[in-house]
């Protein structure tokens, strides 16, 4: 119910724009219905519990008293200590309560000890490898510096009893190329950029810049890679932590940053460095968290840019900024687009179609127009044909290079 109530408050402006008010009072409701059975159930459970407890002292108590009355005198010929072996076992109830309701609580509250006893137990997901094995990448701490991924028979599967999300990849990006992977919903284009970072284990190899990234290690490996997800995280603190979060480099720098990708308001406050940002970034819209994703790619300055539905929840004028910043910022790098927004990707060098987790077609995006049987074709021409023409004239310029700023 709690957690309901926070997401409440969280997107409240959300469900007013929506006029979800009724929607979420109702699920309020039904939740705290479901909080109150569950409350009531715990009151009677201890109520219960107290009456049996209470119950068994009471007969312990009277088999006591009449064993003592009858049998007691000669046993215990004093009456001060028969008066006080009847005061310990009245006594007895509230302390057996006590002990009853001690084990229950140590118990409930054992089981935090016990999460936290999983994820200690969890299986580190790598290894450090030791610097002195004297490896290739160690020699070259510029690694990767020209950004060209190879992908050989990799599929993946997100556990072992699971079908395969990506099956028998097979494909060469080169260097400085911009790549756009498109394909319904499911099709496996995450699941595309979770193998080259790699989040799980992979069948086959890929290889960056001629280095299987199995014999990388994985905080090296992904301090490489620059990633611009469709939710962007920020942080709480300043502005500069969120840009430099390990403070390697200096404020010009991020400065700069800030300046290309025209992170501004009206009163030039949230592109102070010193600027606070609250958890989560909601005192930013969701546009500028974008940009402040974009400046600290930027800031890294990767060879390898992702962007994985970067654009989709941002509106078009920050989507066209967002763009052609990466398009004047990122030129000598290799950007890799996941998008649903196809005019985003229509200006890449090639398309990238990813269909039941398998390659279907790879080729420039004015060459896959020509083919109307084509899947990317459906795609485009589902948008109506006005958009159709339009977003084929973007390709054809791009195929014969009359709008290439690189």
């Amino acid at each position: 119910m709690l957690t309901h109530v926070n997401a409440t408050v969280q997107g409240i402006s959300t469900i007013r724009a929506l006029s979800g008010e009724d929607f979420v009072t109702k699920e309020f409701e039904n939740q705290q219905s479901i909080y109150n059975s569950n409350w009531l159930f715990y009151g009677s459970s201890s109520i219960a519990l107290s009456f049996f407890v209470d119950l068994t002292c009471f007969l312990f108590l009277s088999f006591t008293t009449i064993f003592l009355i009858l049998y007691g005198k000669d046993s215990i010929p004093n009456a001060g200590l028969l008066a006080m072996v009847l005061t310990q076992v009245v006594g007895l109830s509230a302390l057996v309560q006590f002990g009853i309701r001690e084990i229950i609580e140590t118990s409930t509250q054992l089981i935090a000890v016990e999460r936290i006893s999983r994820y200690d137990d969890l299986e580190e997901e790598d290894k450090e490898l030791d610097e002195s094995e004297d490896k290739e990448y160690y020699m070259s701490p510029d690694w990767p510096n020209r950004g060209e991924i190879k992908f050989y028979n990799v599929s993946l599967r997100y556990d072992n009893i699971l079908p395969a999300v990506l099956r028998n990849l097979n494909f060469n990006i080169e260097s400085r190329e911009k790549i756009g992977i498109v394909g319904r919903t499911g099709a496996g284009k995450s699941s595309l950029i979770a193998a080259i970072f790699r989040l799980y284990p992979v069948e086959g190899k890929i290889e960056i810049d001629g280095i299987d990234t199995r014999d990388i290690p994985l905080t090296l490996l992904r301090s490489k890679i620059a990633i611009i997800p469709q939710n962007p995280v920020l942080f709480a603190g300043t502005l500069r932590q969120n840009l430099d979060p390990f403070g390697e480099y200096d404020d010009h720098v991020l400065n700069e940053a800030i300046h290309a990708v025209e992170l501004k308001d009206s009163t030039n406050t949230i592109n102070d460095l010193d600027y606070q940002v609250i958890s989560g970034g909601t005192n930013y819209s969701v546009g500028q968290r974008q940009l402040i994703c974009l400046a600290r790619a930027l800031v890294r300055n990767n060879k390898i840019l992702i962007l994985d539905e970067a654009t989709a929840n941002v509106d078009f004028q920050t989507d066209d900024l967002i763009q052609n910043t990466i398009k004047k910022q990122f030129s000598h790098c290799t950007v890799l687009t996941v998008a649903h927004r196809l005019n985003t990707v229509i200006d890449s060098d090639r398309i990238m179609v990813i269909e039941g987790g398998l390659l279907v077609e790879f080729d420039h995006p004015y060459v896959l127009l020509q083919n109307p049987d084509g899947i990317f074709f459906k795609m485009i021409y589902q948008n109506g044909n006005k958009d159709f023409e339009r977003l084929k004239i973007i390709a054809y310029r791009r195929y014969m290079g009359l709008n290439d700023i690189s």
